[in-house]
C-alpha cells in the first residue's frame, strides 16, 4: 500500500512538472518598436535674435513613444509626420500629422488613420520646460545659470516637427523618434 502511494505521488508529480511545461502559446507575439525624428517641415518660421538675446531650445520632461497598435500586422514600415504645437507653460497645444516629404505618409491614407491614433495620444501627453527667448546684460552663459540678476526669460510657443517610424521585421515591430524642425 504505502509503495503504492509513493508510486501514485511520483506520477502525479510527474504529471504535473510535464504539465509546467507545457507551452500553450503557438503563436509569436510580435515585438513592436517606434522610433521618433526631429525634422525640418518646408515651411519652417525661423526667429530672429536682436543684440543679446538667446534661444533656448524646449527641453523634453515627458515623452513616451507611440506605441506600435497591436491589431496592425503585416507592415514593414510607415512613417507619421507631425507638428506640435508647445506652448507657453510647456505643454503641448497641439498636434498634426504633415505631408513634408517623400519619408512621410502621406495624410488621409489608411495606414495614416490606423497609425496616426497612436500618434497624436502619446504626443499630446508629452510635457517640456517650455522655448524661451532670454536676453542678457553681459553675457550669454548668464542665460545657462538662470535665474541671475543679469538674465531675462521670456517664454514662447514654437512648432516642432517629428518624425515617427513604426516598423516591423521579422515579427519584431519598433518605433522610433526623428527631430524634424524646431521654430
Amino acid at each position: 500500500m504505502e509503495t503504492r502511494l509513493i508510486r501514485n505521488l511520483y506520477i502525479a508529480l510527474l504529471i504535473l512538472t510535464l504539465a509546467s511545461c507545457a507551452r500553450t502559446d503557438n503563436v509569436r507575439e510580435p515585438q513592436r518598436q517606434v522610433g521618433l525624428e526631429m525634422m525640418l517641415p518646408k515651411s519652417a518660421e525661423q526667429i530672429r535674435l536682436k543684440d543679446k538675446e538667446a534661444f533656448l531650445l524646449p527641453s523634453p520632461i515627458e515623452a513616451d513613444l507611440p506605441t506600435y497598435p497591436k491589431t496592425i500586422a503585416g507592415v514593414p514600415a510607415v512613417s507619421i509626420c507631425v507638428e506640435i504645437v508647445v506652448d507657453t507653460d510647456g505643454a503641448v497645444a497641439s498636434v498634426r500629422q504633415i505631408d513634408d516629404g517623400d519619408a512621410c505618409e502621406p495624410t488621409g491614407s489608411d495606414l495614416s488613420g490606423k497609425f496616426m491614433p497612436s500618434v497624436a495620444d502619446a504626443l499630446r501627453r508629452w510635457s517640456f520646460a517650455a522655448a524661451a527667448i532670454c536676453r542678457y546684460e553681459t553675457a550669454e552663459a548668464d542665460c545657462d545659470a538662470f535665474p541671475t540678476k543679469g538674465a531675462q526669460l521670456m517664454p514662447i510657443a514654437v512648432k516642432l516637427a517629428y518624425k515617427i517610424e513604426f516598423l516591423q521585421r521579422d515579427g519584431v515591430t519598433s518605433v522610433r523618434k526623428h527631430e524634424l524642425a524646431e521654430n
